[in-house]
């Protein structure tokens, strides 16, 4: 988070919904963050209920599914390995130094006898 701060915009919202890193951070941007009026937002799904996790699912089914699908959304992917590098993708993901997601990808039966 502090090596980012200098990114931030005026008056912007920085929001975190978990954290893989842990939920402690050695430099806390603060100054940054008065000087900007940035807002601080966060959460986790851990504590929360079956039947609000269900809602959220549903409504981003129907809100951003076919945004994903078009283009209009796309995710940020950090890097993406062959099921056989799991142990690489693992290293990656324990270094906490991706944006974005880690993405472990497996080829089928039918995708060998086609090449």
């Amino acid at each position: 988070m502090a090596a980012e701060a200098h990114v931030w915009w005026v008056l912007c919202c920085f929001l975190s919904l978990s954290a893989m890193g842990g939920a402690e951070m050695e430099k806390f941007p603060l100054g940054t963050i008065l000087a900007k009026r940035i807002r601080l937002q966060g959460s986790t799904l851990r504590a929360r209920s079956v039947d609000f996790k269900a809602q959220l699912v549903s409504r981003f089914s129907s809100e951003c599914l076919e945004a994903l699908h078009d283009g209009r959304l796309k995710p940020i992917i950090h890097e993406q390995f062959p099921l056989s590098d799991v142990r690489k993708a693992h290293e990656s993901m324990e270094g906490n130094d991706s944006i974005g997601k880690i993405i472990m990808t497996v080829e089928h039966e039918d995708d060998k006898n086609s090449k």
